[in-house]
């Protein structure tokens, strides 16, 4: 790797005033025309922006300054990349820079990547080029066009310098980028009939347009300007940016200088003189009625302490009508009543669908239960972003009451949840979605002195003490744990006690900081494993959490195998599959509520003689194989015998070998231990076709049908003789 480095007087002024341990030494600053900068936050997140060495220690156009001074508090990773202007990146000793960081495992080693490109002229198609960099990665996107080739794009002439340059060199199609990546937001002007054409380019499968009518090439600073910035990065980061929220609030650009001169000039050199004078004699009227009101709050008394809690955080909004005697809502409001601590009304500001609100120091609410419910998420995976079709704004919130919050395993849990309640008639509830994600999580990062474990129960008691403005009291309902990640080598009995050190801490520190009683349920979904190696004892351990420790409320509610991984990804499961499993959670816990059993089956014993045996399993019903690999497979043997039939019966499952296996001890292992060199396909080295005969629609992905599949395991055969075999009525 090019070692090249420059001193720390040379460096942006962002880069040298980071931390030296958060700054990478390893990875070269110039790279031929291009520097690269790497502030390594953690492997939870990365974020690469693209900006304009040109542009660097600008107040206003230093793309990557302003990246980093956002993701820095959320604790991402950051590289930074920078080349001149007219330069898009089309460098070739950059792009080989990249191409070896990709090979080298790079961008894998982070649980999601984010590319971002805000920089007019280059940035916002290099975002989108170089997605392909890591398969899964999202993109946000200003001003983006698709490539610059002109055998390409040859009705694209407005930059005839960009044609200039190398489009021989890889990543040179934005277009055929996209197809390895996943959520992709572009902003673009449809005012500029040639961007729409390079938007219509791209594959429409994965991709949000937004427009910023009137912006042309200033649409990251009129966003930034508008204090929308933050919020779209973090929303594209989690794959949940919505074009219908994204609308109201770019509606305040016509209070921008630089939309009304964009506007004007687009009127004028379509010969619109008179609309242009009009326009400009609008935004002029516009700006004076909002100088005045600003002054004019500026020289009203303070309301009364008693109008409003001290102790709720303060959510600014922007709507005309908003103030002391009406709420804050763009909707229809209808039995509106103010009360001293605030408004109650009805509207139909979400989804059209019209419910109770209520609005307090800003804040609003639906109205819901005076018991609300807190889920949490903590570990690997908690924090790989949904892509859910509903975010419940009002309805599913942080412990600050803010429903903005990404989409990750705790709000994934808080959706399915409304979603159940709708489908069986029953009320909606707040409920609060507390995820703490660490990916490759290790023993040491779970213990209770951990800041990880802190800063959950803190978040907890936070959101108590927020609800006890509203009148209502708090119930953590579960945590979902998944450890060990980061140490899947750790044996079976070592990773049964870990498990159950972390959980019997945690619940009872997460029920004292609610103020409750009872203890959440412990959530677990068993581990895959890796796409090339399924041989961790972690696994084992993960399937028999309930039955080792049966008194500290662990709900086992699948298993990972079926799921699929993202393409080339060793242990990432894709949105969809993140999904699937965190409905599956919801219903195992459902169960459990409603004084039901869920289990899935699990083996419990083996035995038999010379080429038979016979596999018993738990179950709640008869156990159904469906189609592809059975999962079963005979270890431990000098002779290793190859399975050449598996047939069932209730919940047996017999097994014929084609030789009589030699050892002392043989184990029957079902979806676990396996190996492989492929990687490509999407599916874990462990697969298992056995699950019981429970199916159930999914209410996420309508068409879908959920299983109960059977859990990994491991035992070991008990010799017998055959006879037994043959009394089981064997089919």
């Amino acid at each position: 790797m090019n070692s090249n480095t420059s001193s720390a007087s040379t460096l942006p002024d962002w880069y040298n005033q980071a931390p030296e341990a958060e700054r990478n030494v390893d990875l070269p600053v110039k790279v031929g025309q291009a520097e690269m900068y790497l502030c390594d936050r953690g492997t939870e997140q990365l974020v690469v922006s693209f900006g304009h060495s040109d542009d660097t220690n600008h107040p206003e156009l230093d793309w990557p300054a302003w990246t980093d001074n956002l993701i820095r508090q959320r604790s991402w990773s950051h590289l930074a990349i920078t080349a001149p202007k007219g330069s898009w990146y089309r460098d070739a000793a950059l792009i080989a820079q990249l191409e070896q960081m990709r090979d080298d495992g790079f961008f894998r080693k982070f649980a999601a990547v984010t590319f971002f490109g805000p920089a007019p002229q280059g940035g916002g198609y290099a975002a989108l080029a170089f997605s392909a960099l890591r398969p899964g990665a999202h993109v946000l996107a200003f001003d983006a066009q698709s490539t610059m080739h002109t055998d390409t794009v040859p009705w694209d002439n407005r930059f005839a310098a960009a044609q200039e340059l190398d489009w021989s060199l890889p990543f040179a199609d934005a277009a055929k980028s996209l197809y390895q990546g996943d959520a992709t937001y572009v902003v673009i002007d449809p005012l500029q009939p040639l961007d729409r054409r390079h938007l219509a380019r791209l594959p429409a499968q994965r991709l949000t347009p937004l427009h910023g009518m009137g912006l042309y090439q200033e649409i990251g600073i009129a966003i930034r300007r508008l204090g929308l910035l933050d919020d779209m990065l973090f929303d594209a980061a989690a794959g949940c940016l919505n074009a219908a929220e994204f609308y109201p609030k770019i509606r305040a650009r016509r209070d921008l200088y630089l939309y009304r001169r964009v506007m004007e000039r687009h009127l004028e050199a379509r010969g619109k003189a008179a609309i242009s004078k009009s326009f400009v004699t609008a935004f002029r009227k516009r700006r004076r009625l909002l100088k005045a009101q600003s002054q004019q709050k500026a020289d009203a008394p303070a309301p009364p302490a008693a109008l409003f809690a001290p102790e709720l955080p303060d959510r600014p909004t922007a709507p005309a009508l908003a103030g002391p005697s009406y709420p804050r809502t763009l909707g229809n409001v209808w039995a509106l009543q103010k009360s001293a601590s605030g408004f109650n009304y009805m509207s139909d500001q979400y989804q059209g669908m019209v419910m109770g609100f209520e609005e307090r120091n800003e804040v609003t609410l639906a109205e819901t239960p005076p018991l609300a419910i807190a889920m949490a998420a903590f570990g690997h995976g908690a924090g790989v972003p949904r892509r859910l079709p509903e975010d419940f704004v009002y309805h599913v919130v942080d412990e600050n009451l803010t429903g903005r919050i990404g989409a990750l395993q705790a709000k994934s849990h808080g959706v399915i949840c409304q979603r159940l309640a709708a489908k069986q008639r029953h009320a909606y509830r707040t409920i609060i979605a507390l995820s703490e994600p660490q990916s490759g999580i290790t023993r040491e990062e779970a213990l209770p002195d951990s800041p990880k474990y802190q800063t959950l129960i803190k978040r907890i008691a936070a959101a108590r003490s927020t609800l006890q403005g509203w009148n209502k009291r708090l119930h953590i309902d579960r945590i979902s744990l998944n450890l060990l990640a980061g140490t899947p080598s750790t044996p079976l009995r070592e990773a049964l006690d870990h498990y159950a050190q972390v959980a019997q801490a945690m619940r009872h520190d997460a029920a004292r900081a609610a103020g409750q009683a009872s203890y959440p349920h412990m959530v677990v979904s068993q581990s895959a494993g890796t796409a090339t190696d399924g041989r961790a004892e972690v696994i084992l351990a993960e399937g028999q959490l309930d039955i080792a420790h049966p008194t500290l409320g662990f709900v086992v509610a699948t298993p990972r195998y079926p799921f699929a991984l993202v393409p080339d990804m060793p242990a990432t499961h894709t949105a969809s599959a993140q999904m699937l499993i965190d409905e599956l959670e919801v219903l195992a816990v459902a169960a459990r509520q409603d004084n039901q059993s869920w289990y899935c089956p699990t083996l419990s014993q083996a035995y038999g003689r010379g080429k038979q045996l016979v596999v018993e399993f738990s179950a709640l019903s008869d156990l159904v194989l469906q189609q592809g690999f059975h999962g079963f497979a005979i270890t431990g043997t000098e002779n290793p015998p190859e399975i050449t039939d598996v047939t069932l019966r209730g919940k047996k499952v017999y097994l014929t070998l084609d030789q009589e296996p030699r050892a002392r001890d043989i184990y029957v292992t079902y979806a676990w231990g396996a190996q492989r060199e492929e990687t490509g396909d999407g599916r874990s080295a462990n697969q298992g076709a056995l699950r019981d005969s429970w199916a159930q629609e999914s209410i996420l992905q309508p068409g879908h049908t959920l299983h109960r599949h059977g859990l990994s395991g491991r035992v070991k055969v008990m010799p017998s003789d055959l006879s037994i075999a043959q009394q089981d009525n064997r089919p």
